[in-house]
C-alpha cells in the first residue's frame, strides 16, 4: 500500500495561495502579492523561487505572510519531476511545476485546508472572498476563459490556469495527483488535440472528478482574450464587469518595453484598449510596478527594441514585424510621459500604506548605458558585463543595456549574415537615447576581432564626433590582442576605436603592459579584476568539505573548446582509472564548442562523440566514474556543483585566455585548484601557494596533480582556505562593486 504523501490538517479561515516565480518577473510577483494582501486581509501566500535571487528579494523585504521555496528544496521534496527537466524547455519546465508546488504545499502545511494557485501576472482590484463563497464545499474550483466557440479555445482550452482552487479532500487530492503525473509524462509548450501544457488537461476534470465548480463570477479573471465580450464599466473609482465588481484582472503577455512605454497586449486579439482599460486598469498596474520596482529592484535593466524584436530567422523577424504593425494598429501601447503624476493619480487604488515603506532613494538616479556582445554560449565577456551592472545600486544607477550580436560562427549560409546584420542595426539604433543625454555614461565591452570592431566602432566614433562629453569607459576581456604587434594596421584600428574613452580596463599586469606596448596612453589602462555571482562558502565549510575523504570530488566546468583542457582532464582521470588509489567521483560540465582556437576537433560532434567514448571506458574502473553534463549549468545548479567538488580542474591552454571566471567561482568555494600559466592565471593567484599552476599541459602532469590532492587532504584544506581567503580580497563582488563605483562615478579615475 502507498503512503499518501499528503499531511492531515484542521479547518482554518486563513486564505492560502501559492505562486512562482524568478528574479526576471519579480515585479509582476510582487504587484500580485501587494494587491491581493490588500484584497484579502490574513492571507497566506507560498512561492516557489525559480531563481535564487528572487527568494533573495523576497527575503531582504522580510514579508511575514510569504513562505518561500527554493529550488533545492523542491527538487529534494519531487526527484520525479526534476528528473524530466532535461527533456523540457525553461517556460516548458515552469509549467510541469504547477501542480507539484500545489503538491508540495498540501504535504508539507498541515494546517491548509483549501489551497489555491494562482499566475504570477494575476493583480487584485476587489475583495476576494466572493470567490471563495461561489465556491462553497466545491472539492475543486477552475475558471473558464469564458470565450464563445472560437479557434483559442479549441486551441488553448476551455479552462484557464490562472486560479484554481483544491481542496484538502478525496477529490481534491487525487485531481492534483492526477494532474502531477500528467505533466511529468507530458507538458510541452505546443498544441495537440487534448493537449496543451499544463492547461487543457483541466478541460477533462469536470468529467473525471466529482466536486468540480466552475466558476461564474464575470469579474474573476477579465483579460485580453474576454475583454471585447464584456460589459466594463468604472464608476466612483470602482471597475465593473457585466455589473459585478472587478476582482481580478490577467495580465498575460503584459511588457514593459522601455521606460515609459508599456504593452498591454490587446492587440493578439484584434482589441484597442478603451479608455475604462487605460486608466482603471492598466494604470493602477503600471503605478504598482513601478511601486514595487523602487531601491530593492532596479527599474532596469532595459532594452529599447531587443525585448520586443525576435530575429532568430528571417521568417520569425518577418512575423515579428507583423505583429509590431497589428500592435500600433490597436495602439496597445501605454506611454507614461509623466510617471510622478501618474503615481500620485493612483496613490489611493495601490495603497502605499499597504506596503513597508521602501528605503529613500537620492532625488537623482545616473543613466548609465552596458554595451556587450550577446554570445551564443555563456561567455566571459557577456558574463563579466552582467555582474558589472548588477553590482550597481539600483537605487543609485539607472541601468540601459544595448546588447550587440554575436556573430554565428558554428553556422554557414545566407541567413547568418541578414540575421547578424539585422540585430546590428537593431543595436545601433538602441544608442540613440544616448545621444539625448546629457553627459551619458556608456560601459562597453569591446571585441577585438575585425567584424566586432566594426560592430562595436561605429556607435564609439559616433559618440566621439556628436557626444564628446559621454564619459566612455570600454572593457577587454579576451586576450587577441596579446599577439599584436604595433606596427600592424589592425593596431591603429584599434587605437582609434579606444580614442575616445576615458578609461580601459584589463584583468592583469600581461595585458596592461601589451596595450602601452601597442601605444594606448598610460593612463587610460587600469586593472580591475573581474568577479562571480556568488558569495560562496565559509571557512568552517571548506574545512569540512576537504577533511572528506573517499570519494574525492572532482570538477571541470567550462565551455568545452579543446583547448581549454577538457581532454587532457578526461584523459588523466583515465590514467587514475587504472591505478591504484582512493576512490573519485568526476564531473565534466559544459556545451561542446569548436572554433578557431580548436586543435583536436573539426567539429563538435566529433568532439561530443569523444567525449562519450571516453567518459564510457572511464566508467568501466572501479576507482573512478564520471559523469558529464552536456547542457552545462547555471544558477542554483553550478552553485551546488562548486560546493561539492573539492578539487576543481581548468588545463588551459586556450591561445586568448584571460581571467577565467570559473577558476574565480571556485575559489569562492574553497576548491583546491589545479590551472595552468595561460593568460592572466597565474597573476590571478598571486603565486603557487593558492593553486596547483601547471607549466606544461599532458594527461600525465594534470593526473600527477589531481594524485597530489586526492591523497593529501591536509594540502586540498590549505589550498582551499588560500583560494578562498584571496577571492575576499580581490575578486569577491563587494570589492568588485567598490571598483565599479568608482570607477563610473570619479572623472579623475586614471590607470596605472
Amino acid at each position: 500500500m502507498t503512503t499518501s504523501p499528503f499531511a492531515t490538517g484542521s479547518a482554518s479561515r486563513v486564505r492560502y495561495f501559492c505562486t512562482y516565480f524568478d528574479h526576471n518577473y519579480l515585479p509582476q510577483g510582487l504587484a500580485l502579492y501587494y494587491s491581493l494582501r490588500r484584497h484579502c486581509p490574513g492571507m497566506q501566500l507560498f512561492v516557489l523561487c525559480l531563481s535564487e535571487e528572487a527568494r533573495e528579494q523576497l527575503r531582504e523585504r522580510r514579508l511575514a505572510d510569504v513562505t518561500t521555496l527554493s529550488m533545492a528544496e523542491f527538487a529534494e521534496f519531487d526527484p520525479e519531476l526534476f528528473a524530466v527537466r532535461p527533456t523540457r524547455s525553461a517556460i516548458e519546465f515552469i509549467f510541469t511545476c504547477t501542480a507539484s508546488l500545489c503538491r508540495w504545499v498540501l504535504a508539507r502545511h498541515p494546517e491548509v485546508e483549501l489551497l489555491t494557485y494562482l499566475d504570477a501576472d494575476l493583480y487584485f482590484f476587489s475583495d476576494v472572498e466572493p470567490m471563495f463563497t461561489e465556491l462553497g464545499d466545491a472539492s475543486i474550483g477552475i475558471i473558464p476563459h469564458r470565450l464563445g466557440p472560437s479557434g483559442f479555445v479549441r486551441r488553448f482550452g476551455r479552462f484557464n490556469v490562472g486560479w484554481i482552487s483544491f481542496r484538502r479532500d478525496a477529490n481534491g487530492l487525487a485531481c492534483v495527483e492526477r494532474w502531477r503525473q500528467q505533466c511529468i509524462e507530458w507538458c510541452y509548450d505546443r498544441v495537440e488535440p487534448t493537449r496543451f501544457a499544463d492547461q487543457k488537461y483541466l478541460d477533462e476534470w469536470p468529467a473525471t472528478f466529482a466536486g468540480v465548480h466552475v466558476y461564474t463570477h464575470p469579474g474573476a479573471n477579465l483579460a485580453r482574450w474576454n475583454y471585447a465580450e464584456r460589459k466594463v464599466r468604472a464608476a466612483g473609482g470602482q471597475v465593473s464587469v457585466d455589473g459585478r465588481p472587478l476582482v481580478f484582472f490577467h495580465f498575460a503577455s503584459f511588457k514593459q518595453l522601455s521606460e515609459h512605454v508599456f504593452e498591454s497586449a490587446f492587440s493578439t486579439h484584434w482589441i484597442r484598449p478603451d479608455r475604462v482599460a487605460r486608466q482603471h486598469i492598466l494604470g493602477p498596474y503600471i503605478a504598482e510596478l513601478r511601486h514595487v520596482s523602487g531601491p530593492l529592484l532596479p527599474r532596469g535593466p532595459r532594452r529599447l527594441f531587443g525585448s520586443r524584436l525576435n530575429v532568430s530567422s528571417p521568417t520569425r523577424l518577418l512575423r515579428e514585424l507583423l505583429v509590431l504593425a497589428r500592435s500600433l494598429v490597436c495602439w496597445d501601447f501605454v506611454i507614461v510621459l509623466a510617471p510622478d503624476r501618474q503615481d500620485a493619480r493612483y496613490a489611493h487604488m495601490v495603497g502605499p500604506a499597504a506596503r513597508p515603506a521602501p528605503a529613500p532613494a537620492p532625488a537623482v538616479r545616473r543613466k548609465v548605458w552596458f554595451a556587450f556582445a550577446d554570445a551564443k554560449i555563456h561567455s566571459g565577456q557577456r558574463e563579466a558585463s552582467r555582474l558589472t551592472y548588477t553590482s550597481l545600486d539600483p537605487a543609485e544607477w539607472d541601468v540601459r543595456l544595448i546588447v550587440m550580436p554575436g556573430f554565428e560562427h558554428n553556422r554557414s549560409g545566407l541567413g547568418r549574415w541578414v540575421r547578424y546584420f539585422t540585430r546590428l542595426i537593431v543595436a545601433w539604433l538602441e544608442f540613440l537615447p544616448v545621444f539625448l543625454q546629457k553627459r551619458p555614461v556608456v560601459h562597453m565591452n569591446i571585441g577585438q576581432t575585425k567584424m566586432s570592431m566594426v560592430r562595436d566602432g561605429v556607435p564609439l566614433r559616433a559618440l566621439h564626433w556628436l557626444k564628446s562629453e559621454a564619459e566612455i569607459i570600454l572593457m577587454t576581456q579576451g586576450s587577441v590582442f596579446m599577439s599584436w604587434q604595433p606596427d600592424e594596421s589592425l593596431v591603429r584600428v584599434f587605437r582609434g576605436l579606444v580614442e575616445p574613452a576615458r578609461l580601459i580596463t584589463v584583468l592583469g599586469p600581461h595585458q596592461a603592459a601589451q596595450l602601452r606596448r601597442l601605444g594606448i596612453p598610460a593612463e587610460k589602462v587600469i586593472i580591475s579584476n573581474n568577479t562571480c555571482g556568488s558569495e560562496g562558502i565559509d571557512e568552517a565549510e571548506i574545512i569540512e568539505k576537504q577533511a572528506r575523504t573517499e570519494p574525492i570530488s572532482l570538477l571541470h566546468l567550462s565551455t568545452l573548446i579543446d583547448t581549454k583542457g577538457f581532454p587532457e582532464y578526461l584523459e588523466a582521470l583515465e590514467l587514475l582509472a587504472s591505478r591504484p588509489g582512493p576512490r573519485i567521483q568526476a564531473i565534466i560540465c559544459g556545451r561542446v564548442l569548436v572554433t578557431e582556437h580548436s586543435q583536436r576537433f573539426r567539429n563538435h560532434r566529433d568532439a561530443e562523440d569523444w567525449i562519450r567514448n571516453r567518459v564510457e571506458r572511464i566508467n568501466q574502473s572501479s576507482r573512478v566514474s564520471v559523469r558529464w553534463m552536456a547542457e552545462g549549468a547555471d544558477g542554483e545548479t553550478k552553485w551546488l556543483l562548486y560546493r561539492g567538488a573539492q578539487v576543481f580542474v581548468l588545463p588551459s591552454y586556450y591561445p586568448v585566455e584571460a581571467q577565467p571566471i570559473v577558476n574565480i567561482e571556485a575559489m569562492a568555494h574553497g576548491c583546491a585548484i589545479i590551472s595552468t600559466t595561460a593568460g592572466e592565471i597565474e597573476a590571478m593567484f598571486d603565486g603557487r601557494d593558492v593553486a596547483t599552476i601547471l607549466d606544461e599541459v599532458t594527461a600525465q602532469t594534470v593526473a600527477e596533480a589531481i594524485e597530489v590532492l586526492v591523497a593529501d587532504a591536509e594540502k586540498r584544506v590549505r589550498h582551499g582556505l588560500a583560494a578562498r581567503r584571496l577571492f575576499e580580497r580581490k575578486f569577491s563582488p563587494r570589492a568588485y562593486a567598490t571598483t565599479w563605483k568608482r570607477l563610473l562615478t570619479d572623472p579623475e579615475s586614471k590607470g596605472a
